[in-house]
């Protein structure tokens, strides 16, 4: 709403964050050049400033307290994905946990399950099963094939709860991190060519809310 337009202000925090990125290169190539080139730079800027992750900031021991497993996930017929599958373990054979479903970055174009590997402390700290799906990528498969990937992955972990030791009572959790997470939570409402009632116009104003982040999110 327009009386939170002050909230799209970078905080101090964010500012450091945003310093510690390396700067804009030019890719050329097609799209697994560009996704070559993400990975080595996103798995750099993670060693050069590792006190930036969640694995630094709750290191986990190396008698870490979970396992990890990719299992196929079959999403249609004829094709099945990747679901990586990271669990904490106790004495306990037969506990269960709350699922938090998570949908690696990257617009639908680029990434892999792989960058979310730094979540592992949490899985461990809150005793949540982390399942980080590997849905398929445009352009060579084009929205919004990702997008039903991952509900299809999400309804298949509901569907094995008791084998994936979860237990949909205890939570279900799909926080905002990627474009899909985004649009399977939040439906977009507020596009500049939304057909909008003149009486919510005035309310309706994220689009220049978030002017002041323009550029944040430029590839």
């Amino acid at each position: 709403m327009s009386q939170y337009t002050h909230l799209s202000a970078r905080d101090e925090q964010l500012e450091a964050a945003l310093k510690l990125l390396p700067p804009k290169v030019e890719i050329k190539g097609d799209a697994n050049d560009v996704r070559k080139a993400f990975k080595e730079r996103f798995f750099a800027a993670l060693k050069r400033n590792p006190g930036t992750s969640q694995q630094a900031q709750h290191p986990v021991s190396e008698e870490a307290k979970f396992t990890i497993e990719d299992k196929s996930v079959s999403v249609s017929d004829s094709v099945n994905i990747r679901a990586r599958i990271t669990t904490p373990t106790s004495g306990d054979v037969n506990a269960t946990y709350p699922l938090l479903f998570w949908m690696h970055g990257g617009g639908f174009f680029l990434g892999s399950p792989e960058m979310d590997d730094f979540l592992r402390p949490i899985v461990v700290k809150l005793q949540v099963v982390l399942i980080s799906v590997d849905y398929r990528l445009a352009p060579e498969f084009p929205f919004p094939t990702g997008l039903n990937d991952s509900y299809a992955a999400l309804k298949w972990a509901l569907e094995n709860a008791a084998v994936l030791k979860i237990d949909p009572s205890k939570g279900v959790l799909q926080p905002e991190f990627s474009v899909t997470g985004q649009v399977l939570r939040v439906p977009s409402v507020v596009h500049p060519g939304a057909d909008i009632p003149e009486e919510y116009k005035k309310e309706l104003l994220s689009m220049e809310q978030n002017k002041p982040l323009d550029g944040f999110f430029d590839v």
